[in-house]
C-alpha cells in the first residue's frame, strides 16, 4: 500500500472477506464493524472511502475487528505511518511545485504595472528588487515592515508580493493584515496560491477570514487543497457556519460531502434534516451507503421517503440495505407498490426477503405483485417461508 487511496481500498475489501458464521451470512457491515469496535461507523466509511487518512487507531481497531491475528495487526498500523508519512511528503513536494509553477506563471503574464508599483514602492523604501530577487528581499523582510509594506501597496501590487515570497512568510504576513485587507488579498489572489496561504493559517485568523470570503470564491480555494486539508480547515470553523456553507450549492457536493463529517454526528442529523431536498438527496447519493444510511436514518420517515425518492434506485436500494431492518420496513410500508418493487429489485435476493418478511400481509402482496425481475423476484420469493408467501388462509 502507497497511498491513501490504496489503504481505503484494502481495509474495504477486508470487511468484505471477514470471517463470518456460515458462508450464507453477509458480509460484515460497517455497523456491525461499528458496535465491535466502538468507532462510529461516518469515522470507518472515512476510513474506507481512500480520501482521508484514518487514524493509526482505527486502522488498528479495524484490523481487530474484522479478525486480523493480534501479531499481523502491527502490519497494518505500520503500513498507515508509512503511507502518512509519503503523503505529507509528497503534499510539501507538490506544493512546492504547484506554487513554483503559479510564481513562474504569474511572473511571465504578469501586469507590468503592477510588478513595476511594487518596484516603485520598494524603491522608494531604498529596496533593490528589480534584479529578479523580490522574493528574497520581502522573505528576508522582518514579518512587521513587510505587512506594513503589503498593506500600503495596491492590492495587485501586494498581491504580486505574496506570489513571489515563500508561502510559510507569506502567511505570517496576512495573519499580521487588518482582516480586511487580508480577506481582499485573499480573493484576489490566484486561486492556487490563496488556497497554499490559508492551509498556513493559525485558527484565530481562519475564524476571521473564512466568514469573509463569498463562498463561491472560498470554494475555489477549497477544492484545490487536498481534502484532508480542507477538512482541518473548516474543522476549526464554527458548526453552524460550516453548516452553511455545506448548504450552499456554490460548494460541490464531493466537498460538501466530506466537509459534512468536520461536524459532530447530533450536528449533522439537524444540518441534513434542514436541506432542500435536493441538496440532501445529492449529497446522500455521493456518499457511501453505510455513513449516508446513518444519516438518513434520524430523519422522520416523510423526510427519508422523499429524499430516497429523489436518489437513482440503485443508489437508493444500497442504503436501504444499511438503514436499520426496522426503518427500511417502515419505509417500504409507506411508499407505492412500483416504488418499493423497484427498490427491491436492486436488492440482493437475501436482503429483498429479509424485508419482505417484516412487511404486513396486504404490503407484501402488493410488492411482490409489482416485481418484475423474474429472476431476482423468484430468488428472493423463495428464500421466504412458504406459510408467509401463501399469505393468511381465506375467510
Amino acid at each position: 500500500m502507497r497511498t491513501i487511496a490504496d489503504l481505503g481500498r484494502q481495509l474495504a475489501l477486508l470487511r468484505l472477506t471477514a470471517p463470518r458464521p456460515t458462508p450464507a451470512h453477509e458480509p460484515l457491515t460497517l455497523r456491525e464493524l461499528a458496535q465491535s469496535t466502538g468507532i462510529p461507523r461516518s469515522t470507518l466509511g472515512n476510513a474506507e472511502s481512500g480520501r482521508v487518512l484514518p487514524r493509526a487507531n482505527v486502522v488498528y481497531r479495524f484490523a481487530e475487528g474484522c479478525g486480523i491475528p493480534p501479531d499481523q495487526i502491527p502490519l497494518w498500523t505500520q503500513a498507515r505511518n508509512r503511507i502518512a508519512h509519503a503523503a505529507r511528503y509528497r503534499r510539501r513536494e507538490n506544493q512546492f511545485k504547484a506554487a513554483q509553477i503559479v510564481v513562474e506563471r504569474l511572473a511571465h503574464h504578469s501586469e507590468r504595472a503592477s510588478l513595476q508599483a511594487v518596484f516603485d514602492f520598494l524603491s522608494a523604501e531604498s529596496l533593490d528588487v528589480t534584479g529578479g530577487n523580490l522574493g528574497k528581499v520581502l522573505d528576508a523582510l522582518p514579518s512587521d515592515r513587510c505587512t506594513r509594506y503589503l498593506a500600503d501597496m495596491p492590492t495587485e501590487a501586494a498581491v504580486e508580493c505574496l506570489h513571489a515570497m515563500s508561502p510559510q512568510p507569506a502567511a505570517g504576513c496576512i495573519e499580521q493584515l487588518d482582516t480586511t485587507v487580508a480577506a481582499t488579498l485573499l480573493q484576489a489572489e490566484d486561486p492556487a496560491m490563496a488556497a497554499e496561504h490559508l492551509q498556513l493559517l493559525g485558527t484565530y485568523t481562519v475564524r476571521q477570514l473564512l466568514p469573509r470570503l463569498p463562498v463561491p470564491v472560498l470554494s475555489q480555494r477549497l477544492v484545490l487543497m487536498p481534502r484532508h486539508e480542507a477538512e482541518i480547515l473548516v474543522a476549526k470553523m464554527p458548526a453552524d457556519w460550516t453548516g452553511s456553507l455545506i448548504a450552499d450549492t456554490a460548494v460541490p457536493v464531493a466537498l460538501a460531502a466530506d466537509l459534512l463529517f468536520t461536524l459532530d454526528h447530533s450536528a449533522s442529523l439537524r444540518l441534513i434534516a434542514s436541506l432542500p431536498i435536493s441538496r440532501r438527496a445529492n449529497l446522500m447519493a455521493f456518499m457511501n451507503a453505510d455513513p449516508a444510511a446513518g444519516l438518513l436514518g434520524g430523519l422522520s420517515d416523510s423526510q427519508l421517503r422523499e429524499t430516497l425518492a429523489a436518489i437513482p434506485d440503485a443508489r437508493a436500494s444500497q442504503i436501504i440495505r444499511s438503514l436499520p431492518h426496522a426503518k427500511a420496513v417502515t419505509l417500504l410500508s409507506a411508499i407505492s407498490a412500483t416504488d418499493g418493487a423497484a427498490l427491491l429489485a436492486e436488492l440482493p435476493p437475501a436482503a429483498a426477503a429479509d424485508i419482505l418478511i417484516g412487511l404486513g400481509p396486504s404490503p407484501r402482496t402488493a410488492l411482490l405483485g409489482a416485481m418484475t425481475e423474474p429472476q431476482r423476484t423468484e430468488a428472493a420469493i423463495a428464500l421466504v417461508p412458504a406459510s408467509i408467501r401463501q399469505g393468511p388462509p381465506s375467510g
